[in-house]
């Protein structure tokens, strides 16, 4: 960067120039600007001063110019955070559900089977902790519930499915039972005309 351009400063909405200028990026971080000509250390304090406050804004609480977390921001995040969980699980299992429907004659492994009761009961033990008020299990059960999900619809078996389907396979067995079942046939319709001659001569 050139020397002009250095320390680099950005204008707030009312045109003021902040100290430790900073902004934010929604769902990827924060920005901040520290000018280190003629210092020999960073000031830590001060920079985390600006930069708690801003992750708070990222984890969808409100910026009170304070680091600190109370205990409704706490409730609010593991509300949050358990409500994400069980709706993402759901999401996960209806989409194995129109999986399954569009494969015809797909075989579910005892793995996936039991990684789907996992996430069901994941969910429904989520659900029921939030109704008796404790959160942390909640949160616990959810997060258990989407892990389980997201592993049976990432299963191996089910992915080789996705690339390997039926049209395929006819396309690859074909050419190799074809040469065998085809002199199969000729000799099959060759005895049944044997034995209707014979049978024409016996009558």
């Amino acid at each position: 960067m050139e020397d002009k351009y250095s320390p680099l400063q950005i204008r707030t909405v009312g045109g003021e120039m902040k100290e430790l200028p900073s902004f934010l990026s929604p769902q990827f971080g924060a920005v901040l600007l520290y000018d280190t000509s003629n210092k020999t250390s960073i000031d830590h304090s001060k920079t985390f001063n600006v930069l708690l406050p801003q992750l708070k804004q990222l984890l969808g609480l409100k910026s009170s110019g304070s680091a600190d977390i109370s205990p409704k921001e706490k409730f609010l995040m593991e509300s949050r955070a358990t409500i994400t969980h069980v709706l993402r699980s759901i999401d996960t299992l209806n989409s194995l559900i129109r999986l399954m429907d569009s494969i015809p004659n797909m075989v579910i492994g005892d793995d996936i089977a039991a990684q789907v009761t996992s996430a069901v009961e994941g969910i429904n033990k989520a659900q029921s902790a939030l109704m008796a008020g404790k959160l942390d299990e909640a949160l616990r059960q959810a997060s258990l519930a989407r892990n389980a999900a997201e592993k049976s619809f990432s299963d191996p078996s089910i992915l080789a499915l996705l690339y390997f389907p039926d049209d395929q396979k006819f396309a690859i067995y074909i050419p190799l039972f074809l040469p065998v079942g085809l002199p199969l046939i000729v000799a099959y319709l060759e005895i049944m005309k044997q034995w209707r001659k014979n049978k024409e001569k016996a009558d």
